[in-house]
């Protein structure tokens, strides 16, 4: 895997069993990165002579594999380190090799699937379908009281649904074709797949329950499991449900230490809102969450209740 220093973006991928060898050039050779713009793959190192004195790490890869061919030049930090890496990737290139050779023709068919599957534009393509699938149910609310069961508009809509399901479903079934079976099952979000689509289907077999149908709007969900991005701000809420509960804890404990001085001070004279420690506290959670206490309390003053 190639990336930049301290980024943990993926710039390239060598499959190793599709790497032919490993070599030490003698060559000598400056090498850079490359922008995307400058060559068909973003991440491809180039190289031009220079006078440096370190070696360079040869690796030659298989012409009808993920990366067709391409040769690639890695300069490392001295003689020894080139060496100690082609020492220990030569091995498990070959290794690697062996394996694919005893491949049966499924499994080679499960791979190339799943490197299709997994190619960034697939996943951004289904991104889009699942965002289309949403925008149709807001359209849908949007347009309730004017889709009657049996009119046009309602036919257009089921028949919609439909096919997003069966687009839905078909996704299921390619990915646990190309992931099966640890791959798919320790993907939580495969799993939140297989729940929201097998509800929907049921949706379409089963109209008179109205739960499965109400899942269909949960679909959305699945956005997440397709973009990075959203991955870590849906990890990063997660991880923030514990801190929340320890605020809210220390929330109810000052509550109901000033709800229990609002009975003392205000229990005589507005036993509505502070008669009773119970309403002491939902008055005081009222005016934590700064809701229309201060009216109340205008009021109550105008007419003389509150000193």
């Amino acid at each position: 895997i190639f990336s930049r220093i301290g980024s943990d973006v993926v710039r390239d991928v060598i499959p190793l069993n599709e790497i032919l060898d490993v070599v030490e050039s003698d060559d000598k050779f400056d090498l850079s990165m490359v922008h995307a713009g400058e060559d068909s793959r973003p991440g491809v190192m180039k190289a031009k002579h220079t006078n440096s004195n370190r070696k360079i790490t040869q690796i030659n890869t298989t012409e009808d594999g993920y990366n067709s061919g391409r040769t690639y030049h890695v300069k490392l930090g001295s003689t020894v380190e080139s060496r100690q890496f082609v020492e220990k990737i030569g091995p498990l290139a070959r290794s690697a090799r062996k394996r694919k050779l005893k491949m049966t023709r499924i499994k080679k068919s499960q791979l190339k699937v799943a490197r299709l599957f997994d190619r960034d534009w697939v996943q951004k393509l289904l991104g889009a379908m699942i965002f289309a699938n949403f925008a149709l149910n807001i359209a849908e609310s949007q347009l309730a009281e004017e889709v009657n069961s049996g009119s046009y508009t309602d036919k257009v809509f089921n028949a919609l649904d439909k096919f997003f399901n069966w687009i839905f479903c078909t996704e299921l079934v390619v990915n646990m074709y190309a992931h099966w079976l640890h791959d798919f099952v320790k993907n939580r979000w495969n799993i939140v797949d297989f729940v929201l689509v097998t509800a929907s289907l049921l949706a379409d077999y089963r109209t008179e329950i109205t739960v499965f149908r109400l899942v269909r709007v949960f679909r959305i969900v699945r956005i997440f499991g397709k973009f990075r991005s959203l991955r870590k701000i849906m990890a990063s809420l997660i991880a923030s449900v514990g801190p929340m509960i320890g605020a809210f804890f220390v929330l109810i404990i000052l509550n109901c230490f000033y709800a229990i001085l609002g009975v003392s001070f205000f229990g005589v004279k507005s036993p509505e809102a502070f008669g009773r420690f119970d309403l002491a506290f939902f008055s005081m959670f009222q005016i934590t969450g700064g809701e229309t206490w201060v009216n109340n309390v205008d009021t109550r003053t105008e007419v003389g209740e509150l000193d």
